[in-house]
């Protein structure tokens, strides 16, 4: 008797899978190796009870200068208290211990969006790694926001958890049958959802939009929903209300704006405001628009093919309707993240500034939505042929070499930048060591601007990161406070050059 044959579609090896993390890891590792801190670093540095400049400084050093300072903050400049914590924690410390956890966090970043595009589907190898090709070239501000200290931990790492924060109720969308332990993970959600709430504020109105459409598509499809659903989705709600209700904010609001409220101020404002925010939002992110809508079309183009492939029914059978090919699940998820990644950036319509850098979020569920676009088309496909194989094998290797000799690039202006940065900082340090409390900084130093993870790439006045001659500037005063001298001005001569003519 012979054996039943069972076909067994070829999946990728998950050592693919770590070789590829793993190199992501070293790139953005080498990448923070070489960016120093600057800005907001130094505020944080100490106990917060003023913007920019601490009065009566003294720097922090034990978990209870954080709840001193973080309480402040909530008082008098606003509600974004977990991700600032995790900021004056990482401040104590050498900053080799931040360079290794951020450069995990990308990976961590990369593989949530590879999650919630692909549950529950074959692996897909080229999703994957096409994934970190969009993260490393297509994100806005990536050198505010992947590289940058502070910045980092505001965005890149909110993004993380509230993607971690989502993943129960992503496995659920696609299981019938309830989670198991369901008490544990309702105990568990609490925390977890009054955090992802208390993040930042398009980080929390995503995870509350997209936890809530969750739960009402189980209720419609099901007529029931976990007690772990609601138990995260209330504990969301009350993290959010307690980041956008801090008294913080008013006082900014007054102290920034002359404005009685932010709201207030926003309505006042609303029509430059959406000028604003829709303009910067459309050229930061039209690639990533055009892309995603690519992929729109190729997936209807591929399930049309495979329509035009179906055999004529019957004439008795030409009134019942042909059953679609993607799936109303995949049409739910496309639409929600896609909706929620255009929420994260509207909510910035009653918000008195917008910078390029809040599109974060935005950036993160808009790549889930093309992930999920090329997941389906994947499906649609016979990917298990020779020809697709070798196609999918040349897409990958291609996508792999064009981030290498890119990360070459990129490292170079990095490492350059870093070491003039240094010089600059080592001068005020040995004036500093010889008792000086007066230092002037002097010298001739080149920064080049250009890149993608450059934090100098716009060429930004220099004053902001190494001050100027005014002692009264808020960047000398801060960096004075910073580096221990009572006064600080800068006379160097600092000056941009452009990457290309640093690499000719």
């Amino acid at each position: 008797m012979s054996k039943k044959i069972i076909s067994v579609k070829r999946q990728p090896d998950l050592y693919c899978y770590m070789g590829i993390a793993a190199l992501i890891f070293v790139g953005f590792f080498l990448l923070n190796s070489k960016m120093g801190y600057i800005n907001d670093d130094y505020t944080y540095r100490f106990v917060f009870n003023n913007w920019r400049i601490p009065i009566n400084p003294v720097r922090v050093s034990s978990l209870k200068d954080i709840y001193t300072g973080m309480y402040n903050h909530y008082m008098i400049w606003g509600g974004r208290i977990p991700v600032h914590v995790a900021v004056q924690f990482f401040l104590m410390f050498e900053k080799i211990f931040f360079n290794l956890c951020n450069s995990l966090m990308v990976v961590l970043l990369g593989m949530l969006i590879y999650f919630h595009a692909n549950c529950n589907k074959r692996r897909n190898l080229f999703l994957f790694i096409f994934i970190f090709f969009l993260l490393w070239f297509f994100v806005p501000a990536a050198n505010e926001t992947m590289i940058f200290l502070t910045g980092s931990i505001n965005y890149l790492w909110v993004s993380v958890f509230i993607l971690l924060f989502l993943v129960p109720y992503r496995i659920q969308f696609v299981r019938d049958e309830s989670l198991k332990h369901a008490l544990i993970l309702s105990v568990l959600m609490i925390p977890a959802g009054i955090l992802a709430g208390w993040s930042n504020e398009p980080g929390g109105g995503a995870a509350w939009l997209i936890a809530t459409s969750f739960l009402l598509y189980r209720f419609k499809t099901k007529g029931n929903v976990p007690v772990w659903g609601i138990s995260g989705l209330l504990s969301v709600t009350a993290g959010l209300l307690i980041l956008i209700l801090a008294p913080g904010y008013q006082k900014k609001a007054g102290n920034l704006y002359q404005a009685e409220s932010i709201f207030n101020y926003a309505l006042s404002h609303f029509g430059e405001t959406l000028e604003n925010v829709f303009k910067q939002t459309f050229f930061s992110l039209w690639p990533l628009l055009l892309i995603l809508l690519g992929a729109l079309a190729v997936l209807i183009y591929v399930v049309k093919r495979k329509h035009a492939h179906i055999p004529q029914r019957k004439k008795a059978f030409v009134n019942k309707p042909l059953q679609s090919k993607v799936s109303a699940k995949t049409n739910f998820l496309l639409l929600l993240y896609t909706l929620s990644s255009f929420a994260c950036f509207a909510i910035y319509l009653i918000s008195p500034e917008f910078v390029i850098r809040y599109l974060f979020m935005t950036t993160t569920l808009l790549i889930v939505g093309i992930g999920i676009l090329i997941s389906e088309i994947a499906e649609h496909l016979n990917v298990d042929t020779k020809n697709n194989r070798n196609l999918v094998t040349c897409l990958i290797g291609l996508c792999f070499i064009i981030m290498m000799i890119d990360g070459v690039y990129q490292y170079r202006i990095c490492s350059f930048n870093y070491y003039n940065d240094n010089l600059i900082k080592t001068e005020i340090n040995t004036q500093v060591a010889q008792g000086k409390k007066d230092v002037v900084l002097r010298g001739e130093y080149a920064i080049v601007k250009g890149g993608r993870f450059n934090i100098f790439k716009l060429g930004w006045n220099y004053t902001i990161f190494w001050g100027g001659n005014d002692l009264d500037f808020e960047f000398n005063k801060l960096l004075a406070v910073a580096f221990g001298c009572d006064t600080y001005t800068n006379e160097a001569h600092i000056y941009y050059i452009d990457a290309k003519d640093y690499f000719n």
